[in-house]
């Protein structure tokens, strides 16, 4: 377990990071410059830390986790009545978390972080190992098929993003509980 000092050195690290990146492009960024931000030294960065790429990579996969740990993977064993007409309180779930945060997601998404494709890629994998698990008779396009849904979602979720958020969480999760719902129909027929 981590260190409370240690944790509260790597969150001010992490907020400098995201403060700096509000304002200029990642490469533009000096390890020197966010240390004196966070107020820490450079042994304390590089000590987290191999450069300020690495400590983005780490940014982003620290959300990926957080969204695939308390959202994607409670969901369980894939099944057509996945979803209400609500929208799945899953769905709502990721949404808001996303909204929670906001400023982080709408830097890694302007700043091309890859987190849409890193997202796409984690619940496509768990997605594909839950199927083949779960299924005695696999559909050969099934992985095929997966990955698109799992790709338009993830536009749907980025455009929501990249409109400041423009509609309300009950809207989308709508749209992408019926998109889902379509496309694990035609997955399963």
């Amino acid at each position: 377990m981590e260190s409370p000092k240690k944790k509260q050195a790597q969150e001010a690290m992490e907020t400098a990071f995201l403060s700096l990146l509000r304002k200029k492009p990642l490469e533009k960024i000096s390890v020197t410059e966010l240390c004196r931000k966070a107020g820490v030294n450079r042994s304390t960065f590089y000590a987290h830390y191999l450069d300020v790429y690495d400590l983005m990579e780490q940014v982003t996969n620290g959300f990926i986790r957080k969204l695939f740990r308390d959202i994607v993977a409670p969901l369980g064993e894939p099944t057509i009545g996945l979803v209400s007409p609500n929208g799945h309180p899953l769905i709502i779930k990721a949404l808001q978390t996303t909204l929670e945060n906001r400023d982080l997601c709408q830097l890694l998404v302007s700043t091309r972080s890859g987190i849409s494709m890193k997202l796409v890629d984690e619940v496509c994998h768990w997605g594909i190992m839950r199927y083949e698990n779960f299924s005695e008779n696999r559909n050969t396009h099934y992985a095929d098929n997966y990955t698109m849904m799992i790709g338009g979602i993830m536009i749907l979720w980025y455009e929501w993003i990249c409109s400041d958020f423009a509609a309300p969480i009950e809207t989308l999760a709508i749209e992408i509980t019926r998109f889902i719902e379509d496309n694990i129909k035609r997955m399963w027929l």
